[in-house]
C-alpha cells in the first residue's frame, strides 16, 4: 500500500486521538468547550508586531527554508531522498535503502509538521483546542505542488495561500454577495493551472527527447 495513502488515513486517527485526550484529560472543569488550559504568557512565542498575531514562529518558518534546502541539496540523506523520489528501483539497484530513506523522509517531514503545530498553539492560540487545524496539512500538499517542491517556491506559494485565506473573510464583508468560498475556488484553480502547465512541459520535453533519440539512431544507422 502506498505510504502516502496510509499517512493520510493515519492523520484521522491522530486527530481523533488528540480530541480524545483533550476531552478526557486536558479540559478544565466548567470549560465552555474542549480545550487545554491556556499556556502561560511567559511560555508563549513572543509577538513581534504589536496589535497583530504575528509572532516569533514566523522566524522559525523562515529559518526552515534554507535548512530544508541544505538538507535536500547538500547532504547524503538528501541525495538518497532525491534518488528514491526520482526512481526507487534505480536507487535500490544503486544500493540505497529505499524503505529506510522513505521512513527518514517521513520522520523529518513529521518533525516540521509538529513544529508548525507547536507554533500555532504556542504562538497564535495559546492553547490546544479541538480541530485547531482547518486542514493545514492537506493545504500544504497543494502548496508544495504549486512551489514546484523547492523550498523558495514553497515559501512564495505559502505566502500566496496565506494571503488568500486571510483575505477571505474581509472579501465577504467588503464585497456584499461574494462568498468567501471564492478564495478556495481561486486556490484550486491555481493548483490545477500549475499542474496542467507542468504536465504540458513534461510532455513537450518527453517528445523532444524522443526526437533526439530517433535522430541519433538514424545518424548511427
Amino acid at each position: 500500500v502506498s505510504e502516502v495513502i496510509t499517512s493520510l488515513m493515519l492523520v484521522y486517527i491522530a486527530i481523533q486521538l488528540v480530541d480524545y485526550v483533550i476531552q478526557a484529560h486536558w479540559t478544565p472543569p466548567g470549560a465552555n468547550f474542549p480545550a487545554s488550559p491556556l499556556v502561560a504568557t511567559n511560555e508563549r512565542l513572543p509577538i513581534i508586531w504589536s496589535g497583530t498575531l504575528l509572532n516569533a514562529g514566523i522566524l522559525i518558518a523562515l529559518a526552515a527554508v534554507p535548512l530544508t534546502w541544505l538538507l535536500v541539496s547538500r547532504t547524503r540523506i538528501g541525495l538518497r531522498m532525491r534518488a528514491v523520489g526520482g526512481n526507487p528501483n534505480a536507487a535500490r539497484f544503486a544500493g540505497v535503502g529505499v524503505a529506510a530513506t522513505i521512513t527518514s523522509a517521513m520522520a523529518i517531514s513529521g518533525a516540521f509538521a509538529g513544529a508548525a503545530g507547536a507554533i500555532e498553539v504556542l504562538g497564535t492560540r495559546g492553547q490546544l483546542i479541538q480541530d485547531f487545524s482547518p486542514g493545514y496539512g492537506f493545504e500544504a500538499i497543494a502548496i508544495a505542488l504549486l512551489g514546484r517542491l523547492h523550498p523558495v517556491g514553497i515559501l512564495a506559494a505559502a505566502l500566496l495561500f496565506g494571503a488568500l485565506d486571510a483575505g477571505g473573510a474581509g472579501l465577504q464583508t467588503a464585497a456584499r454577495g461574494v462568498p468567501s468560498a471564492i478564495v478556495q475556488v481561486t486556490v484550486g484553480l491555481a493548483v490545477v493551472y500549475v499542474l496542467l502547465g507542468l504536465g504540458a512541459r513534461e510532455r513537450i520535453a518527453h517528445r523532444r527527447r524522443t526526437r533526439e533519440a530517433l535522430s541519433a539512431a538514424e545518424a548511427a544507422a
